[in-house]
């Protein structure tokens, strides 16, 4: 004997509702493990404190510290990673980041700041030495969309969006940075400022990073030198030797 139709209706409904369930599940469960595949994998190194920033980010900011600040960079996670070592230009995308752009008056054509501003490459000058102390300009262009929080819940998390960074070669402190995503499409080249109050002399670099919840993706690296200041002494080092006034400046 078969049992009614109905039985057999409902026992169907109640296999299908199960089914769905468990794909819901094993979906939910893949996802999480995808995420900790992907940040292990491509990870810049295996950091004894990946832990640590693992739990920084993609959070709401209720209270943003000021920017600039080390409260500001307590914030920032470290756990870099490096995008297919720093791709080529020109292929799938470029990405383009010139220093000073606009130093020299006369090839800046009267526009001051503005010379390098929704502008092709040739509106823009580009220097290797500089001097720290007063904010650096920079230009930079993507041919892509630039990934942005911008009217998400995370658009107050530092640990989100495009930015800008100033570090030393091998290095992961952050000397300074900006948010550059406010603008999705760039047409041509923009310029903004960086500080560099606290760049000594020596070989420094500026990344650009896309900050994700998988931790800061490294996509180009654009090298550079502080000429001056020089850095001040360590704690206990000798002062500098006084030089006196020779015989002859004496009135």
């Amino acid at each position: 004997l078969q049992p009614p139709r109905r039985a057999r209706s409902f026992r169907k409904a109640m296999v299908r509702w199960r089914l769905s369930l468990a794909v819901c599940t094993f979906l939910a469960q893949a996802q999480d493990y995808l995420d900790t595949l992907f940040h292990r994998g491509r990870s810049l190194h295996e950091y004894h404190h990946k832990e640590f920033f693992s739990n920084l980010g993609w959070a709401p900011v209720v209270n943003m510290p000021q920017r600039d600040t080390p409260e500001y960079f307590a914030l920032l996670r470290q756990d870099y990673h490096m995008v297919h070592d720093l791709q080529p230009d020109y292929v799938g995308y470029t990405i383009d980041i010139k220093i000073d752009p606009c130093r020299d008056l006369i090839k800046s054509g009267g526009l001051g700041e503005a010379c390098c501003r929704n502008t092709n490459s040739q509106g823009c000058q580009d220097y290797y030495e500089i001097v720290a102390g007063q904010d650096l300009q920079v230009a930079f262009l993507q041919n892509a969309h630039v990934a942005s929080c911008k009217g998400t819940i995370f658009a107050t998390d530092p640990n989100c969006g495009t930015y800008l960074e100033i570090h030393r070669p091998g290095r992961l402190e952050v000397y300074a940075d900006i948010q550059i995503d406010d603008i999705g499409l760039p047409d041509g080249y923009r310029t903004m400022f960086l500080a560099t109050h606290r760049l000594c002399r020596g070989l420094h670099e500026i990344w650009w990073v896309v900050r994700t919840r998988s931790g800061p993706y490294v996509q180009k690296i654009k090298p550079f030198h502080v000429s001056a200041p020089t850095c001040s002494g360590p704690p206990g080092a000798a002062s500098p030797p006084i030089q006196k006034s020779s015989l002859t400046d004496i009135p």
